[in-house]
């Protein structure tokens, strides 16, 4: 069973986290998501935060505990090939997960250098220092109001 299968079985919100999903635990009833779902080497890997157990998950949903193993009634060939389908799956979302982090990481450096020059005296800075400055801050100011380019700038202003 593939995540997406699994969790769509789930009533309620699913919420995506850096190491899966988090969603209301079925076997209880639950106010606060206490349910995280992982992908394991073998199949899915289910814990509740609250104490239920896998069995008790998977019955609340009307499946088996077998049925969070992966394609255990494929052929040899067959299943390697689905391995490595899903490994090719986790990859493509680890690297979109990095793009993210930097697009994440580079906004905060571009707040963060425009915090930072506020209020600095210009008044000795030849006309290349201000130049670099306007540069640098011309930078921040269109990352900060771009809506998705995948590059980290560099936000430094060398004097």
């Amino acid at each position: 069973m593939t995540p997406e299968e699994f969790l769509s079985h789930i009533s309620g919100p699913v919420r995506r986290t850096s190491r899966g999903w988090q969603a209301h635990c079925p076997a209880h009833q639950d106010r606060s998501p206490s349910l995280a779902v992982a992908e394991g080497e073998r199949g899915l890997l289910v814990k509740c935060w609250a104490g239920c157990t896998a069995e008790a998950i998977t019955r609340a949903m009307g499946m088996a505990v077998r049925d969070l193993f992966y394609d255990t009634d494929l052929d040899p060939v067959a299943l390697h090939q689905t391995r490595a389908q899903r490994q090719a799956q986790r990859m493509r979302r680890l690297a979109e997960s990095h793009v993210m982090g930097l697009e994440v990481d580079s906004q905060r450096e571009a707040q963060r250098f425009i915090e930072r020059i506020r209020n600095i005296d210009i008044s000795n800075w030849t006309d290349t220092h201000l130049n670099r400055a306007y540069d640098a801050l011309a930078a921040a100011h269109h990352r900060l109001q771009a809506e998705g380019p995948d590059c980290y700038y560099d936000f430094t202003i060398q004097l």
